[in-house]
C-alpha cells in the first residue's frame, strides 16, 4: 500500500461514499474533508502520516499544500458534469437555507475542476466510478474485492451537510504564503 493518497471531485461526486468505502479496508484510514476538519496544516500533515495508508477524500484539496508535502502521492479526480454538480450543490444549499450566488458557486466549481484536471494522476468520469474502482485500488496498492465492492455499491451515502468554513480556507492560504 502507498502511504498517502488523495481523491477529489466536485461537490456531490460521491466523495463521502468513497471515504467510507476505503475506510472499511484493513490497514487503510480514509478521511472525508480532512483539510476542513484537521484544524491546522500541522494536524493535517500529522493525520496524513498516522497510519500505513491514509487517504484524504476531499473536495477542497485545492486549498491545501498536499502536492508539496507528498509530491508522489496519487490524486484521483472524479469528474462529474459541471452542470449536474452545480445544480446539485445549489439545490442542496437552497434546501438548507444557505444563501449563495449561483454564479459564484459556478466560478468556484470551474476553478476547482481546472486545477484537478491539471494535477490528477487519473481522472475518472462520475458515471464510470463503479466500473473503474478496481483501478483506484491498483493505484493505491489496496487489494480489490468484488464482494466488498458489491456490498458498498448499493449504499447511497451522502454527507448530511456541506460545510465550507471560510476561516479554514483562509488558514490554509495564510500558512502557504508564509
Amino acid at each position: 500500500m502507498i502511504p498517502q493518497a488523495f481523491i477529489t471531485g466536485l461537490p456531490r461526486s460521491r466523495t463521502y461514499w468513497m471515504s467510507q468505502y476505503f475506510d472499511s479496508h484493513d490497514g487503510v484510514k480514509a478521511y472525508h474533508e480532512l483539510s476542513m476538519t484537521a484544524g491546522s496544516p500541522e494536524n493535517f500533515a500529522a493525520t496524513m502520516e498516522s497510519a500505513p495508508c491514509v487517504i484524504d477524500v476531499d473536495v477542497l484539496l485545492v486549498v491545501t499544500d498536499y502536492n508539496k508535502r507528498w509530491p508522489n502521492a496519487p490524486l484521483v479526480y472524479v469528474e462529474r458534469n459541471l452542470e449536474d454538480s452545480l445544480n446539485a450543490t445549489t439545490a442542496y444549499l437552497t434546501s438548507h437555507g444557505r444563501k449563495h450566488d449561483r454564479k459564484e458557486v459556478e466560478a468556484s466549481l470551474i476553478a476547482g475542476r481546472d486545477y484537478y484536471r491539471e494535477y490528477a494522476s487519473i481522472t475518472i468520469p462520475f458515471l464510470k466510478l463503479d466500473e473503474r474502482l478496481s483501478e483506484i485500488h491498483e493505484m493505491f496498492g489496496i487489494p480489490y474485492s468484488k464482494e466488498t465492492h458489491s456490498t458498498w455499491a448499493c449504499r447511497n451515502l451522502s454527507r448530511p451537510e456541506i460545510v465550507v468554513k471560510r476561516h479554514l480556507v483562509e488558514m490554509w492560504n495564510t500558512a502557504q504564503s508564509q
